[in-house]
């Protein structure tokens, strides 16, 4: 869970919300240490699901990079996630003061 919800954060917090899969990844492996396996079994379930979506750059050099977009379900999705987080680091500090 924490994977998918690096992997949603990364591509929200974007300014143009279109980051590249490789800021993507970078990002999400600093945060929670997830490796190349592990991404693309997530990158791929979110994309059959159709919480994100990728698109190829334009220029021929970048094509290996699609950008990546958080859609409607996916803004859903991560808000479902942050809200669950934010419980249950809520209810950890309530039984560890």
């Amino acid at each position: 869970m924490n994977t998918v919800l690096a992997i949603l954060e990364e591509v929200a917090k974007e300014p143009d919300g279109k980051p590249t899969s490789a800021s993507v990844r970078r990002g999400v492996a600093d945060k929670v240490g997830a490796g190349k396996v592990e991404q693309d079994f997530h990158l791929s379930l979110l994309e059959s699901a159709g919480f994100i979506r990728f698109e190829k750059q334009s220029l021929e050099m970048q094509r290996d990079n699609p950008l990546v977009v958080l859609t409607w379900t996916g803004h859903d999705l991560l808000d479902k996630l942050e809200n669950q987080h934010r419980t249950s680091d809520a209810t950890i500090r309530t039984l560890n003061p």
